[in-house]
């Protein structure tokens, strides 16, 4: 298991009448590869009759993370990534390659419950 120190924070979402719990995860600042084990980790382990889960992440170095079937033997300059120091990782998803600097990263895992978003009208309201 991955030591992640984190604070689940709990928020109401309002939807028509009825209120939903969504999780949120803060694990900070970690390499490539711990922030995409996690996503991964969370992904496999979602209830399908749970709450959403918004995971929130930054990272330790620059960093580019590539698509669960991209070759990256064939997309990336591997001289290249190691003499500028950039960590790489695969992503669970899908897509193509995405370089990350300062930016404040996050996943949002949604269950199988949860149909649809288009007819949905989302206001974050605090406990």
């Amino acid at each position: 298991m991955y030591k992640i120190w984190f604070l689940i924070k709990y928020f109401f979402f309002y939807k028509s009448s009825f209120f939903m719990k969504i999780s949120i995860l803060e694990t900070g600042k970690q390499s490539a590869k711990e922030n995409m084990s996690i996503d991964e980790e969370l992904l496999r382990a979602l209830d399908p009759k749970g709450c959403p889960i918004l995971h929130l992440y930054e990272w330790e170095r620059d960093s580019l993370t590539y698509g669960y079937f991209a070759k990256p033997e064939k997309l990336l300059d591997f001289s290249g990534i190691e003499k500028h120091h950039i960590d790489c990782a695969r992503r669970i998803t899908g897509g193509g390659v995405t370089l990350h600097f300062i930016d404040l990263a996050f996943s949002f895992l949604c269950p199988e419950k949860i149909t649809t978003f288009q007819k949905i009208r989302w206001k974050i309201m605090p406990l």
